[in-house]
């Protein structure tokens, strides 16, 4: 992680650490299991419809930011922060 942030500052380590969800194949992945756990029973198909780049969109609204540190062979490491409101 420290090479892919480029710091060893122990705050923004730390703070990575705290955002850190998993590992997935992409931030897409990601996103449609998070809200798949909130939609009912048979409509998760609902989520494969949707424009990535919109539904990434729509689930930070402002109001975090999801970022991923890439691992190769199709894996990503995971995080998600809240946004700072200006």
């Amino acid at each position: 992680m420290v090479l892919a942030l480029k710091t060893t500052d122990a705050s923004v380590l730390a703070a990575a650490e705290r955002a850190f969800r998993g590992v997935w194949p992409s931030i897409h992945d990601y996103i449609v299991e998070r809200l798949a756990a909130d939609l009912p029973p048979g409509l998760g198909w609902v989520l494969d419809c949707c424009d990535p780049a919109g539904l990434r969109q729509g689930y930070e609204a402002g109001e975090r930011e999801v970022w991923a540190i890439p691992l190769g062979h199709g894996q990503a490491m995971v995080f998600e922060s809240a946004q700072a409101l200006a």
